[in-house]
């Protein structure tokens, strides 16, 4: 369809994935700069690296190394107009943290099920760093009954109180991306306080 162009969004987007097998997704955003999501004349890409059996840096936030970011718009630029100016980047990664106060079942060990639900909770917030298939996607909103429905479901807490989502250290019932270049993702530890006594009426 491009002919080896880069003019629509597509052709940004299919040319990028073409070249680069270690790119996983381009997000294109046009008349956006780094200031402004109204600069005509300007084209963002926002590129995710493959993470597919790969040693990744950081899984949780994976990134493409600067190098390989001026590659990529070295080469996007010998495709577009002259009139366009283009960058790419690599995705701003939003840390979410969960806070909440918990009781696990009788017989189960405190500091073990702690870590066990520390994992759980990073799993709903970043399930691609558990489950490779899983894509990382834009645009997620993350909402406290999702939360709350999963972790019921844990078969080691016996309940749990209190749950707080906390972005841009704002507490909120739900979160989505502050722009279209960021994604939510888990902070890499979470608030937990284990309970000793039982849930009171």
């Amino acid at each position: 369809r491009h002919k080896n162009r880069a003019i629509t969004l597509w052709d940004y987007e299919r040319l990028i994935l073409q070249q680069f097998p270690e790119i996983h997704k381009v997000r294109c955003l046009n008349h956006t700069s780094v200031t402004s999501y109204l600069a005509p004349g300007n084209v963002m890409l926002v590129v995710i690296p493959d993470i597919q059996n790969k040693n990744v840096f950081d899984i949780y936030q994976p990134r493409l190394s600067r190098a390989k970011l001026n590659e990529v718009q070295t080469f996007i630029n010998q495709l577009n107009s002259q009139h366009v100016n283009t960058m790419v980047i690599n995705p701003e990664y939003e840390e979410v943290q969960l806070v909440l106060k918990v009781k696990f079942r009788s017989g189960y060990d405190e500091n073990y099920y702690r870590k066990v639900l520390q994992d759980d909770l990073t799993k709903i917030l970043s399930p691609w760093a558990f489950e490779r298939t899983v894509d990382l996607q834009f645009g997620t909103t993350l909402h406290q009954s999702i939360i709350i429905q999963t972790i019921e479901k844990l078969n080691y807490v016996d309940f749990f109180t209190e749950l707080k989502i906390k972005h841009n250290n704002e507490f909120k019932t739900s979160v989505a991306p502050s722009g279209p270049k960021s994604i939510i993702v888990s902070a890499k530890v979470h608030d937990i306080t284990v309970l000793q006594t039982g849930c009171t009426k």
